[in-house]
C-alpha cells in the first residue's frame, strides 16, 4: 500500500474532475481501496512522470495529453497515431509509449477500460485513449474510433491557466505559443515556470527535452521551439469516452458551463469573449 494513497496522506487536492468516465467504461461506480476509502474508477489528477505517482493502489497514472509530433515535418500539426506501428509518423509526445514523459494525467483503476477500448502500448496498457477536446469532429473520430465516442475534458482550468489576450481583449487558456510566439511581434505571456500555471504540461519545458532526447532529436533550435509551442493546459487534455444514456454530452461542453477563463471575463466585464 502506498502511504500517499490514503485519504489523510493525499497532498493533491481532489480536482473538480468530470466523473463521467465510470459510465463510459461500463464498470462499477466505486471500488474499495486498501485504505478503506471508496474511489471512482477515475480518481485523481496525477503526474505520470513522477517516480511514484500519487494514485491509490490498483490504479495507474494515465496521461490525458494527446499532443503529437509529426516526424515528417518539424512543427507541422499532427494528431496521435496510437497503433503499434514502429514507423508511425504521428507519434504521441506525452502519452502511449511516452506516457511517463507527461506531467498531466489521471489515476485510472486497473481493468476499468474494457479490453480493446484503451491503449495497447506496454507503458500505458489499460489507459483510456487521450484526445484533445478542442479538436474538430473528424479528428476526434479518427483518434477515438468513430462517431460513438466523445472527447471529454478530464479536469477543470484554474484561473492561473488563463492569460489576457490583448488582441481579443479577453482572458483565454494559455498555450506554448504564449511562451514562444509564432511572430516576433506577438507578446510573450508566460515563462511556463513550475509555479506559473496549475495544469500546464511539462513545466519549464522539461517534457519537451525528454521527448526530443528519446526521439534522438536536438533538444534546442527549431525542434525545441516547435515542441514548446505545442504545450497546453487542461482545456486541451481529455479522454475518449463512449456515448451512452448517461453520457450524451461532455459536461464542459454544456451551455451552462463556465470555465475559469470565462469567469474572469465575466467578472471583469469583458464582452464578446
Amino acid at each position: 500500500m502506498r502511504p500517499s494513497a490514503c485519504l489523510g496522506g493525499l497532498r493533491l487536492r481532489l480536482l473538480k474532475v468530470i466523473l463521467v468516465h465510470v459510465a463510459a467504461f461500463g464498470f462499477a461506480a466505486v471500488v474499495s481501496s486498501s485504505c478503506g476509502v471508496n474511489y471512482p474508477d477515475t480518481a485523481f489528477h496525477c503526474d505520470p512522470s513522477g517516480p511514484k505517482p500519487n494514485c491509490p493502489d490498483a490504479y495507474i497514472c494515465c496521461s490525458d495529453d494527446a499532443t503529437a509530433w509529426n516526424r515528417s515535418t518539424v512543427g507541422a500539426s499532427a494528431i496521435p497515431d496510437y497503433s503499434l506501428n514502429p514507423d508511425n509518423k504521428q507519434v504521441p509526445m506525452f502519452s502511449g509509449a511516452y506516457n511517463s514523459l507527461s506531467t498531466s494525467g489521471m489515476c485510472v483503476r486497473e481493468g476499468a477500460v474494457p479490453l480493446g477500448a484503451g491503449l495497447r502500448q506496454p507503458a500505458a496498457l489499460g489507459c483510456p485513449v487521450p484526445c484533445n477536446p478542442t479538436w474538430g469532429a473528424g479528428e476526434i473520430e479518427d483518434v477515438c474510433g468513430g462517431t460513438s465516442y466523445l472527447c471529454c475534458q478530464t479536469a477543470e482550468l484554474d484561473p492561473s491557466d488563463c492569460v489576457f489576450d490583448e488582441g481579443k481583449q479577453c482572458y483565454r487558456p494559455v498555450t506554448g505559443l504564449d511562451v514562444i510566439p509564432a511572430s516576433s511581434s506577438d507578446a510573450t505571456l508566460s515563462d511556463w515556470a513550475t509555479s506559473a500555471h496549475a495544469t500546464h504540461q511539462g513545466p519549464n519545458g522539461n517534457s519537451c527535452k525528454s521527448f526530443l532526447g528519446a526521439e534522438g532529436l536536438p533538444t534546442d533550435g527549431a525542434e525545441w521551439k516547435a515542441c514548446v509551442q505545442k504545450l497546453t493546459v487542461a482545456d486541451q487534455h481529455g479522454f475518449c469516452l463512449l456515448r451512452g444514456p448517461q453520457l450524451f454530452e461532455c459536461p464542459s461542453k454544456s451551455a451552462v458551463y463556465v470555465d475559469a477563463c470565462q469567469q474572469l471575463n465575466l467578472s471583469m466585464g469583458y464582452n464578446d469573449c
